[in-house]
């Protein structure tokens, strides 16, 4: 007969695919950041196989760089910027998967430019809905 402790707490397996799935993060993406294979990524979340502590320690490890995205969380008001900012911008169509993201010059990794994609989309996303619901986020 299995402890009812037992029943109610999450499996290895499935807490493991929770803090990858929470950060928006592939199979492949917690592989490659973990250094640990593709196969075994896989494995531990189907419940194949259970991680050893070090494995286990590189996944946390690698998920925790990876913040948590709450998409309530963000607000953007064009208003406040200066209009010297405005004018001196580029203007770049970000959602275009063909874009290079820069940082002070040098390009990010498609994984970074990936995360900084959903970021500016969330934000983008939640002000539009606001802007068409005809709120200005003002209380």
């Amino acid at each position: 007969m299995a402890n009812s402790d037992n029943e109610n707490k999450p499996s290895v397996s499935n807490k493991i695919r929770k803090m990858r799935e929470d950060r928006k993060l592939t199979q492949a993406d917690l592989a490659r950041m973990s250094g640990l294979s593709l196969s075994s990524i896989k494995a531990y979340e189907n419940g194949i196989r259970n991680p050893k502590s070090e494995s286990m320690e590189k996944i946390v490890t690698a998920v925790s760089r990876v913040p948590r995205i709450q998409v309530q969380d963000l607000k953007l008001n064009f208003e406040s910027l200066p209009e010297a900012t405005v004018k001196r911008s580029k203007t770049v169509e970000l959602s275009d998967k063909n874009t290079v993201w820069l940082w002070k010059g040098f390009p990010l990794d498609d994984f970074a430019a990936g995360i900084m994609q959903e970021v500016v989309g969330a934000m983008m996303n939640s002000t539009l809905k606001e802007k068409e619901a005809g709120t200005d986020g003002k209380h």
